[in-house]
Order: C-alpha cells, then structure tokens, then sequence
C-alpha cells in the first residue's frame, strides 16, 4: 500500500506522542503527508478521564492509543486508569457521537504470560501474569465488544520486546537492551539477572512504529488482535555478549559483564517469547527490516552519538 496517499490530509491522533514508541510514530506519520494531533500524558491531557476524549474523537480519522502505565511499584489503581479505563472512555466517546474514528491500540506479549511452546500466534490461550497485562487484556475486549456492538473499527498489537534510539536520551532509556547499550558505551558494566537464558524476542523501534502505520491503513478492521515481533529469539546472554564485542571494537572498551542471580525476578521476567507475526504479516504486508544484530548496532551508534555530543 502506499501510505503517503493513504495517511495524506488524514487527522490523525497520537496518545502518548511523548512516550518512547509514540515519539518515532508522530515522526513517520508527520513524514506521510498529515499533521498529528499529539497528546502528551501531562495535567492538560488526563487521559483517565472523559473530557479529553470527548474533544479527541470529535474531528479524528485515526487514533494511535500507545499511552500507557508501566509500573516501577506496584500500583493497581493507576494502572487501571491509564491502560484501562481510559479505552473505556475513549469507545463511549465515540459512541455518544456517533463517531467511528479507527483505533490503534498498543497492547504487549505478556498478554500470553508464559507460553509453553513457541512461536506464539493469535490462537495462544491469554495468561496476564501481571496487573499490566490484566488491564490491557480489558482493553482488548472493550474493543472487540465496541466493534461488534456499535461499529467503532479497531485493531490491538502486542508487541514483543521493544528496543532502539527513540527521539531523545531519555525515552531511548526506557528499554533494558538500550540501558545496557548505554553502560557498555560508558565504560560501565553490564547487569544481567537469572533470566540470562531466557529467549525473547527483540523488535527494532522503527519496525514497531511502521507495523503501527500498517494497522491504521487496514480496512474495516473489527478489534482484531496481532502478534508482532522480529520472530527472532536471542538470550539476553547473547545480546549482552554482541553488545560487549561491538564496544569494543569501536571504543577499545572493555565491557565486563556481571551475573546477579541474587535479584528476586518475578514470574513474568523469567518467561520466554517469540513471535509468530505471520497473520499481521499476510493482512498487511508489514515486515521486520532490521535484524537483531543490525538493530543492536544502530543503537550502539546511537550512544556513542549521544557521547560524544555531551563532551
């Protein structure tokens, strides 16, 4: 599909166009031809309540909901405001107006808790082993629900591990294989936990925000979820040792890389992942253009960028 003359002159909506994925999205879709609307989570834009959406869904095309809670303690009420309730308040927005802006909804893996075999496709069984994933699984089904009961079209992707440069220092630290990265690029060491072994699935950045642009360009969509992921599975071991290799190589730094099996980990971060992208893949033709190794290296470039700037 060409999306310039899709997305061009579209009133498209960004909700957490602060946020590490939201930032590259706003980026892409700019480039497509269409000013987007940004909402930033910040006290003028509370998406955990009403008024905000009732001013949202009145003049939008499509709307990206990548606004989420990712919880450093454990906080049960504000997780269910922000990756909850708010889809809640966002479908009977559109309801009360009779509008049917497209929504694109971000959701994650750890909808399918621990999975017994992989790769995991659509018709693995839910198991939120976290409050997290409890409360995006909610959302999932608001949207199915709304789509069949009133025609507001939608579709859900669960992503795998995100990692990758995003549009500042601060976002691009939100993922573990960037904090590494970054240690790595400073001379400092490499942590890694009981979970050393595990496999899991890494996705570029820009891979995630094009599947994104892929989604809201998908016909009639009625609250179809999709599993989305490289479908590469590497260790965190692995990718320790990669990261290490290419320091060195380019800074002459040695990195040292520490194992702390004394870290209580929960059930979720001891899980494994990799994905079956095959049924997104077919509907819209998206794949994953950047290899793990390839990714791994862009984001090394990235730090050593961001090094080099603040000297």
């Amino acid at each position: 599909m060409n999306y310039n003359s899709f997305y061009k002159n579209k009133k498209v909506v960004i909700v957490g166009a602060g946020g590490q994925i939201g930032s590259i999205l706003a980026q892409k879709v700019s480039a497509l031809g269409c000013r987007p609307n940004l909402i930033f989570h910040d006290s003028a834009s509370d998406i955990g309540k009403p008024d905000i959406w009732n001013r949202l869904v009145a003049d939008a095309d499509i709307i990206f909901h990548l606004a989420a809670h990712e919880p450093k303690n454990f906080n049960p009420e504000l997780d269910l405001e922000i990756n909850c309730r708010s889809m809640l308040y966002l479908l009977e927005a559109c309801r009360a107006q009779g509008k049917s802006p497209q929504i694109v909804f971000t959701s994650s893996s750890n909808v399918v808790g621990d999975p017994k075999k992989m790769p995991v496709d659509e018709s693995f069984k839910d198991n939120p082993l976290t409050m997290h994933a409890i409360h995006k699984l909610a959302a999932e089904e608001y949207l199915k629900l709304y789509a069949r009961n009133f025609n507001i079209p939608s579709i859900t992707l669960r992503l795998a591990s995100v990692y990758g440069p995003s549009t500042d220092i601060n976002l691009s630290l939100r993922s573990s294989i960037n904090k590494m990265i970054n240690n790595a690029v400073h001379g400092s060491p490499v942590k890694l936990f009981a979970n050393k072994d595990k496999i899991r699935d890494f996705l570029y950045i820009d891979d995630v925000a094009d599947a994104f642009i892929a989604a809201g360009a998908v016909s009639h969509p009625r609250g179809e979820v999709y599993i989305i992921g490289s479908e590469q599975r590497e260790t965190f071991g692995k990718v320790a040792d990669f990261i290490a290799s290419d320091v060195a190589r380019r800074l002459g730094n040695k990195t040292e890389i520490i194992v702390d099996k004394d870290v209580r980990l929960s059930e979720v971060d001891m899980r494994e992942f990799v994905a079956n992208s095959a049924r997104f893949k077919e509907l819209t033709g998206w794949r994953p253009n950047i290899s793990l190794k390839y990714g791994l290296a862009l984001t090394v470039d990235y730090f050593i960028g961001q090094q080099l700037s603040s000297k």
